[in-house]
């Protein structure tokens, strides 16, 4: 019997330069992932440290809260197989010989690691997830920027509609604001013309309904209640007047003097009378003088100076202008 004993494998004759492959398999340690669990999942709500988080489940929190850690590269079974060509002498493989060169050996729950080598575990990729929704939520319960109120309150259109349907169409009001060349009065709010409406200076307008509405002319006008002795249209009335002699109220004046003796004078014409009743001929003016006693008589008239300047006065009471507009 021969002893045991080894040959170097140089000095061996007719050996195969070829091998087949014998069938084997490999566990994660051996290509250097032994702590790497063999497990994925795409779920955001799985609480579990022993999964991988895919792309996909990081996609996922991360659109949602941006919080979790990048995922890169891929993720192969422990049972995987390798190409055709093996070797039957035992020998080892690394990452990259088995397709995942690009992973790290690591794995991490931690929502806050800014580390680009370690892989998310399923339960860091559901805590970013429960975050984001949260958030979310809360962003839910606040209202945009543009919100109508709910129901308790009317929007700003509601509100200019129920004031629109309170108002008659024809009714005048009055208006302090501007108006532009096309007697449209101006919002201030928005600054725009309100074609609603019209300014009263005797035009006629198009309103919003397609209708032409005439308007009366109100400047410089004062309003008063028709009804009674006045009828919708009547004018009248002026800025100033002038009263006439008729229109003052009746009097007299009385003219003082001093209740004794005192000299008037007179003018008169004299001369003499034709015969036959003939023309009259040469009259002239002469001035006679003559005095009287005490007078008793009080309705003895003397006529005064004038005075005054016979001009018109103010008939108007305090007044502040304002634009009569009319809802069309």
């Amino acid at each position: 019997m021969l002893d045991e004993h080894t040959h170097e494998w140089s000095v061996i004759t007719d050996k195969p330069s070829v091998f087949p492959p014998a069938g084997h398999t490999h566990t994660p340690s051996q290509v250097g992932l032994g702590n790497l669990p063999n497990v994925k999942s795409d779920s955001v709500t799985s609480t579990s440290g022993n999964s991988l988080a895919t792309s996909k489940a990081v996609k996922i929190a991360y659109d949602k809260g941006k919080q979790a850690l990048d995922l890169a590269g891929q993720k192969a079974a422990s049972n995987h197989n390798h190409n055709s060509v093996y070797a039957t002498k035992t020998h080892t493989h690394t990452p990259a010989q088995v397709g995942l060169g690009n992973l790290p050996n690591a794995k991490s729950s931690s929502v806050s690691s800014t580390s680009e080598n370690a892989l998310s575990t399923s339960k860091a990729t559901k805590t970013a997830y429960d975050r984001a929704t949260q958030a979310l939520n809360a962003a839910n319960t606040k209202a945009a920027s543009n919100h109508n109120h709910d129901s308790r309150y009317y929007t700003e259109s509601e509100v200019r509609s129920r004031i629109a349907d309170s108002k008659i169409h024809g009714g005048i009001e009055l208006f302090s604001g501007s108006v532009n060349s096309s007697g449209r009065p101006i919002d201030e709010k928005t600054g725009h013309p309100d074609l609603r409406y019209g300014v009263c200076d005797g035009r006629t307008y198009a309103s919003p309904a397609g209708r032409n509405v005439s308007t009366p002319d109100m400047r410089n006008r004062f309003p008063v209640g028709a009804g009674g002795n006045y009828s919708v249209g009547n004018k009248g009335g002026a800025d100033s007047v002038s009263l006439p002699t008729s229109k003052n109220a009746f009097h007299y004046h009385l003219s003082p003097y001093t209740n004794g003796v005192h000299t008037y004078a007179s003018n008169l014409k004299v001369g003499t009378v034709g015969n036959n009743g003939g023309t009259n001929a040469g009259f002239r003016d002469v001035t006679t003088e003559g005095k009287h006693g005490a007078c008793t008589d009080d309705e003895l008239v003397h006529r005064t100076t004038h005075s005054g300047g016979s001009q018109a006065h103010e008939n108007r009471p305090p007044y502040y202008g304002v634009f009569f507009i009319k809802y069309l």
